[in-house]
């Protein structure tokens, strides 16, 4: 299973996570950095995964309680369409 470990505490804002998870992810040039093109890139996940999603607290101060919460209800929903797909917060 391949993982991947996304520091949240060192986002200041969604456009940071969203930099970082394309990368790591190595989604296509045309990924929106919003929540629909992040569910719609996950739902094509192919091999197993693990995201651990470190000091979300932290990111949470940073960007914004409630867009933190929706990013986690994002990818759980994700990982709940796509089997191949696990969440992990560290």
């Amino acid at each position: 299973m391949k993982t991947i470990i996304l520091e949240c505490s060192k986002y200041k804002n969604m456009d940071d996570f969203y930099n970082d998870i394309a990368l790591q992810m190595n989604f296509p040039e045309y990924f929106g950095k919003n929540y629909d093109a992040l569910k719609d890139c996950l739902s094509e996940v192919s091999e197993d995964l693990c995201i651990a999603l470190a000091d979300c607290d932290a990111f949470a101060e940073q960007a914004g309680v409630v867009k933190v919460s929706v990013l986690k209800r994002v990818l759980f929903d994700a990982s709940r369409e796509n089997p191949k797909i696990r969440v992990a917060f560290a």
